[in-house]
């Protein structure tokens, strides 16, 4: 609406929360950076913040659900299945459990599992925590590992990609790079990276030489 101005939260406190400044990034909702009374910093939108949805960056969940784990009393709900943690948790299930989704043959067809301990959700959400903002999701250290506590963690988008199984790394000046990594670096396209790979270059050659001149070689 034209001539709307948000209102200023910085310096605010909201359970574990103080608002530090405005969430620079595009958002139908206003989005605030917030520090954690454990350290933490994280994004929190501006109605969750008023209407007690966000508390903290995650520990307080985590804290109240391990205190429930301890005194016996997880056999009453969890209230989260409207989170996306909830959803993050049964989408794993779906695909090392369900063969009828799609997903399914890279994971449980190929033998990923998930672990005993993370069967329940309480479990799970205790041991991996709040994901930091919705930019981040669950992945497994070795791709090749199960869904367990020591092999998880929260990542953002693009170190997913970084470690995913499909994605090729290659060994350049003593650096683990993607094809992506390279060809930013460098400025040569993937695709001619890839194809002078398949033809048996070198990686340095691949990456570092000239489009121009890699092509009159070839004549």
């Amino acid at each position: 609406m034209r001539g709307y101005r948000a209102e200023d939260l910085s310096g605010r406190r909201f359970g574990r929360l103080t608002v530090l400044h405005r969430y620079d990034g595009p958002s139908s909702d206003v989005k605030w950076v917030c520090k954690c009374d454990c350290g933490n910093t994280t994004n929190s939108f501006r109605t969750h913040l008023k209407t007690g949805k966000s508390q903290s960056c995650g520990c307080l969940r985590s804290e109240l659900t391990s205190k429930r784990a301890a005194t016996g009393d997880i056999r009453r709900t969890h209230g989260m299945r409207r989170t996306p943690e909830y959803g993050v948790w049964c989408a794993m299930r779906r695909r090392c459990e369900n063969p009828k989704v799609d997903r399914y043959p890279q994971y449980g067809g190929r033998g990923i599992k998930v672990c005993e301990r993370w069967k329940r959700f309480e479990n799970f959400i205790s041991d991996m925590g709040q994901r930091p903002d919705p930019s981040f999701s669950i992945e497994r250290r070795d791709n090749n590992g199960n869904y367990e506590p020591a092999n998880c963690k929260w990542a953002k988008n693009e170190e997913q990609t970084y470690n995913k199984r499909t994605t090729r790394l290659l060994d350049y000046k003593g650096r683990k790079l993607t094809v992506q990594q390279a060809s930013e670096i460098a400025g040569t396209p993937r695709a001619n990276i890839f194809s002078r790979l398949y033809l048996g270059w070198s990686v340095e050659q691949a990456i570092e030489t000239p489009i121009r001149r890699a092509y009159l070689s070839k004549m």
